[in-house]
């Protein structure tokens, strides 16, 4: 199944380990990233980034990918190799933003990325959270659409495509508890929503797991 939401997670994974690594400037590296049918203006990587996590834009994605390796054939090079490192061993990206329909993956693999981020990458956190992409010529909500609306969540990711349907990826936490959800394949955005909150909710009712020996 290809699922955007994971592809987008994925390419702000690697921006975000090259700016770490390479001690770059966030706000001072910029890009052209296309925007309207015909305009080409230059962003910063941390405002592509706050597209891409916050609106989901592809365009931002494309951009990314682009300021990371150049092309986007070499960016999903990339994005294959650390899929492998990072042990996704039945994911298979094809497009930084999801798009291409030959990319696959799965419910547990997607848990896996997610759980990755929230534990290496703070400040990707920190962004999803946002409940809207501000300033802008106009204020765009979050894809997420939990956010602000189920006590609790504080992120990741949503997407939709016609061929594979919504998918959420949320995570919440509560009295000193974290959980992540993952929904793939409903049938639209908003039912997608409710399924993964009732998910959390079921997560939260149950006794915690007790702590693996050491």
């Amino acid at each position: 199944m290809c699922i955007r939401d994971s592809a987008k997670l994925a390419t702000a994974m690697l921006v975000e380990r090259k700016l770490v690594a390479e001690r770059r400037d966030r706000r001072a590296e910029r890009t052209p990233v296309a925007v309207g049918a015909e305009a080409m203006v230059r962003l910063s990587v941390q405002r592509l980034l706050e597209a891409v996590l916050i609106a989901s834009s592809d365009s931002a994605a494309f951009a990314l990918a682009a300021w990371h390796s150049g092309t986007t054939e070499a960016f999903v090079e990339a994005m294959n190799r650390q899929a492998v490192a990072w042990g996704l061993r039945d994911t298979r990206f094809a497009c930084p933003a999801g798009q291409d329909e030959s990319a696959r993956s799965h419910a547990v693999d997607v848990l896996r990325l997610a759980a990755r981020l929230m534990r290496e990458h703070p400040a990707l956190v920190a962004i999803a959270s946002k409940t809207r992409l501000d300033p802008w010529e106009q204020a765009v909500p979050n894809v997420n659409l939990l956010l602000g609306t189920v006590r609790g969540v504080d992120g990741l990711a949503a997407a939709f495509s016609p061929a594979t349907g919504a998918h959420q990826i949320a995570t919440a936490a509560h009295e000193g508890r974290r959980l992540l959800a993952v929904v793939l394949g409903a049938p639209d955005r908003v039912v997608c929503a409710r399924l993964a909150a009732a998910l959390l909710r079921k997560g939260f009712s149950m006794p915690a797991a007790a702590p693996a020996p050491a």
